[in-house]
C-alpha cells in the first residue's frame, strides 16, 4: 500500500515547521497561513494549525543499511527516546526491522524505520531528504476488527492481525489500528483521537469516511 499524503492537526504550526524544516532540513513543500505540507520522500505530511491538543503516531521509512548513520544525525538535533535503555529497536519476522524513535514538539511519536525486505540503497550522506515515504499511520478506535471489515473492498493486506492491534497494509505503508485504550509503543501514552485524513493509491477514486471518528481515507488511482 502506498501512502500519498498524510494531514493532521497541530497547535503548535510554527514551532512543527521549525522544528522539521530548520532543524531536520526536511524539505517544505508548500504552506499558507493556515497549514505547511512536508516533502517526505514520494509522500507529503501535511499539518493544519489548530486549537485542539492532538498527537499522533507515524513512522518513515529510511533506506537500508542506514539505521546507524540515521541515529547519529537525528541524536544530533533533538532525543532519542528508549526503551529499557536501548535506543534502537529491533523487530522481528514478519517485521525484519530496526527502528528509532522521537517526539516532535506536538508530542506526537516519530519512528524512523528500516525495512530488510525494502531493499532500498543510497549513497548519499544521511538526511532530511533521505526520508523515502511516509510509512505508517496510526488510527485509534473502539473496535480494530470493526474498521478492518470497513476497508474490506479496498483489498489492503492484512500485515499484523490481533484483536487490540492490526497492521493493515506492506512494507510501503501500514495502517497501524489500535484499540484507543492501548498505550503507543515508545511513547507510554494513550492514544488521543484526532481528524487524520489519509490519500493512499487504489484502483477506484473514492473516498472513505469512518463513521463515529474524525477520519477519512482517500483513495486514488
Amino acid at each position: 500500500m502506498e501512502i500519498k499524503e498524510v494531514s493532521l492537526l497541530t497547535s503548535k504550526l510554527e514551532e512543527m515547521k521549525r522544528f522539521y524544516v530548520e532543524k531536520l532540513s526536511i524539505p517544505l513543500y508548500i504552506e499558507n497561513e493556515q497549514s505547511f505540507t512536508l516533502k517526505i520522500g514520494n509522500s507529503k505530511l501535511e499539518f493544519v494549525d489548530s486549537d485542539e491538543d492532538s498527537f499522533y503516531h507515524f513512522a518513515f521509512n529510511i533506506p537500508n543499511k542506514r539505521l546507524m548513520e540515521a541515529k547519529n544525525w537525528l541524536e544530533e538535533r533533538t532525543e532519542i527516546l528508549t526503551e529499557d535503555g536501548e535506543e534502537i529497536i529491533h523487530f522481528p519476522s514478519p517485521w525484519d526491522a530496526k527502528a528509532i524513535y522521537f517526539l516532535d514538539p506536538s508530542g506526537n511519536i516519530v519512528e524512523l524505520i528500516e525495512r530488510e525486505r525494502l531493499n532500498q540503497f543510497v549513497d548519499e550522506e544521511f538526511s532530511g531528504t533521505s526520508l523515502l515515504n511516509i510509512s505508517e499511520i496510526g488510527i485509534p478506535v473502539d473496535n480494530p476488527e470493526e474498521f478492518k471489515t470497513l476497508l474490506n473492498d479496498l483489498n489492503i493486506p492484512v500485515f499484523r492481525d490481533f484483536e487490540q492491534f492490526k497492521a493493515l497494509g506492506d512494507e510501503n505503508g501500514l495502517f497501524i489500528v489500535v484499540n484507543k485504550e492501548r498505550k503507543w509503543f515508545m511513547g507510554n501514552r494513550a492514544p488521543v483521537i484526532s481528524e487524520i485524513c489519509v490519500t493512499i493509491n487504489g484502483d477506484n477514486t473514492k473516498l472513505i469516511t469512518i463513521p463515529n471518528y474524525p477520519y477519512k481515507i482517500k483513495v486514488e488511482a
